[in-house]
């Protein structure tokens, strides 16, 4: 077997630790060959022959020690292989042919690449922000505090407090979960406060020393990461320092893009990349389409990934090479070309459009924010204001409101770029109800974009779309009608149908609020019956929108389930995440509709959603109620076992404890996808005072 893993991760001591719970399976014992100071082939068996004390006489090194194994029952260590592994591979397949007693244990940043070699590569301790319920918990974390009270000897037994957890989360980061440059960080607290150890680490992470007594060759976390690159061809190499320029994890795709330049070929660069990996100089994980998945699977996505020291080498050799900006520049404009190309506003492929920009989420914030750095400033905004779906379907609004913001306040953009990106920034304002803040962004942008002919109309009119279904999902109805009307116009004027589809879908939705219901809703199914409705995710979305409203008026649970079933389904397929709305929508029908138990399954999903990404909860005023409705009707256990199967493991709010997040009036948010397939659902004559009796919660 061999041990593989980057430099640091603790190959030899995971070997030290396994040849003693395996000695009593060894009568003859074991044997421990260091073969780091070994640079040259020949040298293996040589090395190896010495430290079991084998008599070579003149006789061939290898057959020696074949000779003297052959009778024996063993267990082989063969530590630090690395830079000899042609050597070490050569003697292993002689001993595992001839000495059927012995178990050879070998440690390498690289396997041997023999028939018979069992592999298993030890990846880095996890790390995670101080601020984490459990991060006193973590391998990590402990590791230091261990290490932390050897070095400062009595007095340091108490547990860290909250403040030193921080800290120690912080330098665990900053040498990427390595457990020898936690070690090293952690003999620094004989002199240093830990917040003083953290700033330091995270500057120099590569600087970090092994005792002063050490024989080790690479006496800093520099050193050795110097000797894996040594070690790498020419191509990987180059790739090497090429893929500093990409944060976080990454795909191929990014890795070809920043790297696949002459001299290298795409195709060149996969297999660098591949090499790099064999080298433990790349971490992979296997992916599908969500990022956060570990599985791997024949039809997922390769994901890779620079320990912290690692990409601290390749940037430092980057700038040595002169290519720092060439390759910064390559990243910028893939990751503008990935944005700008993609499908939007709900067309065909735009989940798969939005997987990708998941994969890939680190370098494309990276990228955002080295184009707001710029001096000029209209690939940003440009850039920010294509994402503007992207971050609300995808539950980052957060995101795209700070980064809307750097790219409004950048003073080198030209008009139509500027318009575009204050428009963009109005709406994500509109749809968190800032009307006040949103308005004079919208009211600098609108009229621009509205004036905008020739090659931008097309661009300009989907904007005002974007501004009009945002000020619907604020509840905004009567603005988000009047910026729909010119939108249409300006649509129609561009050739832009798609758009001009939704358009007319958002003037139907508002209508709800501004006449009979029954009017809104004809004009809804006039539209499910257009060309091309049935490939317009964003058009059919407000169609739904106007049908599930309809069914709250008539409190027609049949049609309301339907509506919110479609919703559901159809989330998947547009890659929508923001789905709490149309639950807790749901949840009222179900309620109606007598079944208690799964209406608190969609309540818990929805507060789920909400808790994840920081979103106040209920977001309709009627839930608190129905919730508690929910609990008179149910049993203890049966409410828990209810709210446990919707949520996971986020707990109930208490009875009548709901804080109502927003003034909303309990329809579902615009861009919730709803979109009918099969039958057209008409729900019949409405009957009702108006919009004021439209709320969720009512049974």
């Amino acid at each position: 077997m061999t041990l593989t893993g980057p430099v640091g991760v603790g190959k030899t001591a995971v070997a030290a630790a396994a040849a003693w719970n395996r000695r009593q399976r060894h009568p003859d014992g074991a044997g421990w060959v260091d073969l780091t100071s070994v640079t040259v082939d020949d040298g293996v068996p040589v090395a190896v022959a010495s430290a079991l004390g084998v008599q070579m006489a003149g006789a061939d090194p290898v057959d020696a020690v074949v000779r003297a194994l052959s009778p024996r029952t063993v267990l082989l260590v063969l530590d630090n292989c690395e830079q000899v592994v042609p050597g070490v591979a050569a003697l292993v397949s002689r001993v595992a042919a001839r000495c059927p007693g012995v178990t050879v244990l070998a440690t390498s940043r690289e396997p041997l690449d023999l028939d018979l070699e069992a592999v298993h590569r030890l990846a880095p301790l996890e790390v995670a922000p101080g601020d984490r319920p459990d991060a006193a918990a973590l391998p990590a974390v402990r590791l230091f505090v261990e290490r932390w009270r050897r070095g400062t000897g009595p007095g340091a037994g108490a547990d860290p407090d909250p403040a030193a957890v921080v800290d120690i989360c912080r330098i665990c980061a900053s040498v990427g979960g390595l457990p020898l440059g936690i070690e090293l960080a952690a003999r620094r607290a004989r002199a240093f406060s830990l917040s003083e150890i953290a700033d330091s680490v995270a500057d120099d992470p590569r600087g970090l020393t092994r005792d002063a007594r050490s024989d080790r060759r690479d006496r800093t976390l520099a050193d050795a990461v110097d000797a894996s690159h040594r070690l790498c061809g020419d191509a990987e190499q180059v790739v090497h320092r090429r893929i500093a320029v990409l944060a976080g994890p990454f795909t191929l795709a990014a890795a070809q893009a920043v790297a696949g330049t002459p001299p290298l070929s795409p195709g060149g660069v996969m297999d660098a990349l591949g090499g790099l990996v064999h080298r433990s100089m790349l971490s992979v994980d296997h992916t599908d389409a969500d990022p956060t998945s570990t599985e791997r699977t024949s039809t997922g996505r390769t994901r890779f990934r620079q320990l912290v020291p690692v990409r601290a080498d390749a940037t430092e050799r980057l700038r040595a090479a002169g290519d720092e900006a060439a390759a910064l520049d390559r990243r910028d404009r893939w990751v503008s070309r990935l944005v700008a190309t993609g499908p939007r506003r709900g067309r065909p492929g735009q989940r798969e459009h939005y997987e990708a920009l998941d994969r890939d989420a680190a370098t494309v914030a990276a990228a955002a924010d080295s184009m707001f750095a710029a001096p000029a400033g209209d690939r940003g905004a440009l850039l920010a204001s294509r994402m503007v779906g992207y971050w609300y379907d995808r539950n980052r609004s957060v995101e795209g409101r700070r980064r809307l913001a750097a790219a409004v306040a950048h003073p080198g953009c030209s008009p139509f770029p500027a318009a575009a990106a204050a428009a963009a920034l109005g709406a994500v304002l509109s749809i968190a109800r800032r009307p006040g803040d949103a308005r004079p962004h919208l009211e600098r942008s609108v009229p621009v974009l509205a004036a905008v002919t020739g090659e931008r109309a097309a661009e300009a009119a989907g904007l005002l779309v974007d501004v009009a279904s945002a000020g619907w999902v604020g509840d905004d109805w009567a603005y988000a009608a009047r910026v729909a009307g010119v939108a249409l116009d300006r649509c129609v004027a561009a050739g832009a149908d798609y758009e001009a589809l939704i358009a007319e879908a958002v003037l139907a939705a508002a209508a709800l609020f501004a006449g009979p219901p029954e009017r809104a809703l004809d004009r809804a199914e006039q539209l499910l019956r257009r060309d091309g409705i049935r490939e317009n995710g964003q058009a059919l979305l407000f169609v739904c929108a106007t049908a599930g409203i309809a069914a709250l008026f008539l409190h027609d649970v049949e049609a309301g389930l339907h509506w919110t079933a479609e919703a559901l389904r159809q989330s998947d397929a547009i890659g929508a995440l923001n789905t709490g709305g149309v639950l807790e929508q749901r949840a009222a029908h179900l309620s109606a509709a007598g079944r208690p138990a799964d209406a608190v399954r969609c309540l818990a999903a929805s507060a789920t959603r909400a808790r994840r990404t920081g979103a106040p909860w209920p977001g309709h005023p009627g839930t608190a109620e129905l919730l508690d409705g929910a609990r008179r009707r149910l049993s203890d256990v049966s409410f828990a076992a209810a709210w446990a199967a919707g949520s996971g493991s986020c707990p109930p709010p208490t009875a009548s404890g709901s804080r109502t997040g927003s003034r909303r009036s309990g329809r579902p948010p615009a861009r919730l996808p709803m979109v009918p397939h099969g039958r057209n659902h008409r729900l019949g004559p409405i009957r009702c005072d108006g919009p004021q009796r439209h709320r969720t919660g009512a049974a």
